[in-house]
């Protein structure tokens, strides 16, 4: 016994050691792959926030999609086999400036491209500005062009989500080739707006009704340019998920020409 109790005893030892790196090499690469995909957040940051961060570190990741900075010099038609469908709007006064929204996988991830061509080659690229960089989301819900009495640029309006289902609306000015952002608003998944407005009870949430969500542009009385209305419905559950209620939600956004953006008002629940 007196033999084989230091052989235990070093063999214990080893085992450790072994049991030890291991551990250290397992949280290294679990370290390294948490900043790779971006999880690294306090508990405190918005979801919405932190998903949209996620899909801006993560959005390039296809081995096969040309990166962000070389795809506008290759034909517009290229971009066709990088993705599984690809959606262009054109502008209605000039058909040549596109909007493209380039799908990975349908309604879970996306990418929008906007740019100007001459039949199939891109002659420039616009540019998002850093917030969108910093807070889009996943894919792209809706995309469509305006025309407004507040600019004679071209206007962008896009739905985004995330994929837990938040989202915003943008509104883009197209100046020279970047883009402006005059409005961002939550239109799609958790409210996080004030809770007593829509009577959300203590622990409580409410969730939009995306099927209810109507954006519309109308000159509002006492207003001399278009305002941007939105409105849906409110459900909203206890602290179990338990649906309570819907309330109607409305939320009107104002042009403010000094600024030159559209400030939302705290939104309403109209009866």
């Amino acid at each position: 016994m007196k033999r084989i109790w230091p052989i235990l005893k070093l063999f214990c030892m080893l085992w450790g050691a072994v049991t030890f790196l291991a551990a250290v090499i397992f949280f290294i690469r679990f370290g390294l792959a948490f900043r790779q995909h971006g999880f690294g957040f306090s508990p405190s940051d918005p979801p919405e926030l932190v998903e949209a961060e996620m899909a801006a570190r993560g959005r390039s990741t296809s081995a096969t999609v040309a990166p962000n900075d070389e795809w506008s010099a290759r034909p517009m038609s290229a971009m066709l086999p990088d993705f599984e469908s690809v959606s262009f709007y054109a502008h209605p006064d000039d058909n040549e400036l596109v909007a493209a929204y380039c799908e990975h996988e349908k309604q879970w991830w996306g990418e929008l491209r906007v740019f100007h061509h001459t039949d199939d080659e891109i002659d420039w690229k616009v540019s998002f500005p850093k917030q969108h960089d910093e807070e889009h989301g996943h894919y792209v819900v809706s995309c469509q062009w305006l025309k407004l009495s507040i600019s004679d640029k071209p206007l962008l309006a896009v739905i985004e989500s995330t994929h837990r289902g938040n989202g915003s609306l943008w509104l883009f000015e197209l100046q020279d080739t970047t883009f402006k952002v005059l409005l961002k608003t939550s239109v799609r998944g958790q409210y996080w707006g004030p809770p007593e407005i829509f009577g959300i009870p203590l622990n409580g949430e409410a969730h939009f009704d995306k099927d209810k969500l109507l954006v519309s542009y109308p000159v509002l009385e006492g207003q001399k340019n278009e305002a941007v209305v939105i409105t849906s419905s409110l459900l909203i559950q206890d602290i179990e998920g338990s649906p309570l209620l819907s309330r109607p939600y409305q939320q009107r956004c104002f042009w403010d020409a000094a600024e030159h953006r559209f400030a939302p008002e705290d939104p309403t629940s109209p009866n």
